[in-house]
């Protein structure tokens, strides 16, 4: 499953994730002004940790994400020139369609974070990526990713609306596993791929097994005082 937001094949989206990526590869001292931060990253460690600094201060409200493009743009950073290195465009996202293995998504006009959005807005970003897609490909587009995925991006409002818009399913980027009951088809877990041996672990049910392990073992050690599962609990809530 691919899922598509509409700036991605027409070149409009604000790709500030590969603008922020490209400015730290190729700079090895960088300014965010509008996080008021100066980064000195000349080797990869120190790149790896100004991203992630950057990415999460960004993630703590998604309306940041436009407030780099000054920044990208004095730095020469161009987000035609990343869309068009990175995404498919309309003739080839229409080819990708025709493949017998793959299936086109919804992901919103703009890949902007839903819960940001008054009701209306949140509605024509589902509707008008929808109604582009299906025009674009003459296919059902009956699946949906949340752009970003996470708690603060989409909620219960946001499961309503892609229901009321007529998909099928939507998918998060929240962890979790699926049971036979209970399921809510608009709030599903993804699986994402940070590494190959996350993946695997992930795919190979290693994860699940892990759990269901120490699921099993919090049940047996319930009526003693204190486990080991009890205090790595406390140590990583910390």
């Amino acid at each position: 499953m691919m899922y598509v937001p509409t700036g991605a094949p027409t070149r409009s989206m604000q790709s500030w994730w590969l603008g922020l990526r490209r400015l730290i590869l190729s700079k090895d001292k960088i300014t965010i002004d509008a996080l008021g931060r100066q980064f000195q990253c000349s080797d990869i460690r120190s790149k790896m940790l100004a991203f992630t600094e950057v990415t999460q201060w960004v993630h703590q409200d998604y309306r940041r994400g436009a407030m780099l493009a000054p920044t990208f743009k004095q730095n020469g950073i161009s987000r035609t020139e990343l869309n068009n290195a990175y995404f498919l465009d309309e003739r080839e996202l229409r080819l990708r369609a025709r493949h017998p293995l793959a299936s086109i998504g919804g992901h919103t006009n703009s890949h902007v974070a839903l819960a940001n959005l008054d009701t209306s807005s949140a509605r024509a970003e589902l509707a008008d990526n929808c109604h582009y897609l299906e025009n674009l490909l003459q296919l059902p587009v009956q699946h949906l990713a949340y752009p970003y995925g996470t708690v603060r991006a989409c909620g219960p409002r946001e499961e309503h609306l892609a229901n009321d818009v007529g998909f099928q399913s939507a998918v998060t980027t929240r962890q979790g596993q699926l049971y036979d009951r209970n399921v809510n088809r608009f709030a599903l877990p993804r699986i994402g791929v940070y590494s190959r041996s996350v993946f695997r672990a992930e795919m190979t049910g290693i994860v699940d097994g892990m759990q269901a392990l120490r699921q099993r073992l919090r049940t047996d050690h319930a009526t003693g005082p204190h486990d080991q599962l009890t205090e790595l609990d406390a140590r990583n809530s910390r």
